[in-house]
Order: structure tokens, then sequence, then C-alpha cells
């Protein structure tokens, strides 16, 4: 399972894979396996932060604690190649949630999300291909290599 990754403000906690996973539900298949989130309506981002994380939220105006969360959601979308942002209020989501945990795609309300993990010994397994995220920002100072929220292996030879 993947490990839980959470935005804070103040006393107020989101998981972003729940959120994402809520993004990708409501957002349109483009059919290039990308999806195009609008915040608009009832599936805001604000809204849907509100739920998720309990902080206020009210039409026409900006709360602290849910603008903070919001600021932070976006950076990570962008930051670390979850989405590309297209304008102000969309997004052009990019990594499939299949990795998230069942919890977070359960909370999303689409178990339809979660496929079953592919056997070490798939010959048909292939990878997994990541676009848009430039080669500057795969490794971190540790050397973890991080794409799209996720952490991948190091590179192996067989013997």
């Amino acid at each position: 399972m993947a490990a839980v990754r959470t935005l804070t403000s103040g006393t107020y906690v989101l998981d972003f894979d729940a959120l994402y996973a809520r993004l990708w539900a409501v957002a349109d298949d483009l059919g290039d396996g990308s999806r195009l989130y609008t915040s608009e309506g009832e599936t805001a981002l604000k809204w849907l932060i509100a739920e998720l994380a309990g902080t206020p939220a009210e039409s026409g105006r900006t709360v602290p604690h849910n603008n903070a969360l919001r600021r932070q959601v976006h950076a990570v979308l962008v930051d670390e190649g979850w989405a590309y942002r297209v304008n102000e209020r969309k997004f052009r989501l990019l990594v499939t949630p299949t990795h998230l945990s069942e919890r977070a795609v359960a909370d999303a309300g689409d178990p339809e999300l979660v496929d079953d993990p592919v056997p070490l010994d798939d010959p048909d397994d292939e990878g997994v291909t990541v676009d848009g995220v430039s080669s500057g920002s795969l490794a971190d100072d540790t050397g973890h290599i991080t794409v799209g929220g996720v952490e991948w292996s190091g590179w192996t030879t067989s013997v």
C-alpha cells in the first residue's frame, strides 16, 4: 500500500491521495490516459478540500486554512508531476491513480480505480510511462527517485 501523503494548515489535515483520486473521478476523460479537471461548482477544489479536511469554505470568499491547503495542492500537482496547469481553474491530470491506497480510492467513491498488483515476474509488464517531468526533478538530495508522487526503486541489473 502506498504511503499516505498529508498536507496541513493549522489543525487541518488533508490526505492528498484521497483528494487526487476524487479529482480524477470528477475530471473529464481526454481519451489519452489523462483527464481534465475543472475547479467549478460543487466539485471546486475549495469544496473538496472542505469535505476531506474539514476546513471552512464560503462561496465568493477565501478562507485562510482552506486557501493554504489549496495552494499546497496546486504546488504538489505541478511540482511533483501529477498534473499540468492549463489555467487558473483547470489541471490536466497526468497520473492514473491506480497506485493510490485502497483507502484513498474508497474515499473518492470509485473502487474501479484500483487495479490488482502486477506480479513481479509478469512477462507482459512493460513498466510505467511518466511524461512531462523534467529530468532535474527526478531524484531528491538523498538520491531517492520520486516521479508523480511515487517513489521508484533504484535500477538493478540481473546477475
